[in-house]
């Protein structure tokens, strides 16, 4: 997809920066993982678009469920692609590498 912007729909061969959010650009905006517990059985990927605050949510660990490897990969990419490992946007960092780990872990499996 040109300019990190990721499309409807999931594809079962996703291209870089492709995910089931919407019409996000995950270069600008505001990302974090929420657990639902503190044991972290549940993570959410909520994503805020800083220019219409608009807020989509993602599952992406339920229990042993998680989202495939490489889709987990592409939302990490997406997410840090132009942005540089700066205090401001350390938070993103953290949750791609959140993202990575979880698909190198689902990928062991």
């Amino acid at each position: 997809m040109e300019d990190g912007y990721v499309a409807q729909g999931v594809d079962s061969h996703p291209a870089p920066h492709r995910s089931p959010l919407p019409h996000t650009d995950l270069r600008t905006a505001h990302v974090e993982l929420r657990r639902a517990d503190p044991t972290g059985v549940v993570e959410t990927l909520v994503v805020t678009e800083l220019v219409t605050g608009i807020r989509d949510e993602i599952l992406v660990k339920k229990g042993n469920v998680i989202l495939p490897p490489r889709q987990l990969q592409a939302i990490a990419d997406a997410i840090v692609e132009d942005r540089q490992r700066v205090v401001a946007h350390k938070s993103a960092f953290a949750v791609a590498d959140r993202l990575r780990h979880l698909a190198s872990s689902a990928e062991v499996k």
